[in-house]
């Protein structure tokens, strides 16, 4: 464990050991969660690949962004229709 302080700014060092044991450099970005009553740090290396599950909660399903998407633009296309009074064809 490392202490350091926070500046009135609330801006913090991040101690010299913990940098390297992170590999993190300056101009790298950094994300912070907060668990409970701990505030953890995530340096992000590489690419956006790299955060691929870092916003996964246990319990909560994946979105699908396909669908998402997908139902929207069905929301859209219905909405502009509707607003031109022509009526959408029924499907079978």
């Amino acid at each position: 464990m490392v202490l350091t302080t926070m500046t009135s700014k609330g801006q913090v060092t991040i101690p010299k050991e913990i940098r390297e044991k992170l590999h993190i450099k300056p101009k790298d970005r950094i994300t912070f969660s907060v668990e409970g009553d701990h505030a953890i740090l995530h340096p992000l290396h590489g690419t956006i690949l790299g955060l691929k599950g870092m916003l996964h909660k246990k319990g909560i399903e994946p979105i699908d962004f396909k669908k998402l998407r997908h139902e929207a633009e069905k929301g859209m296309a219905e909405d502009a229709l509707r607003r031109a009074g022509i009526r959408p064809p029924k499907l079978k």
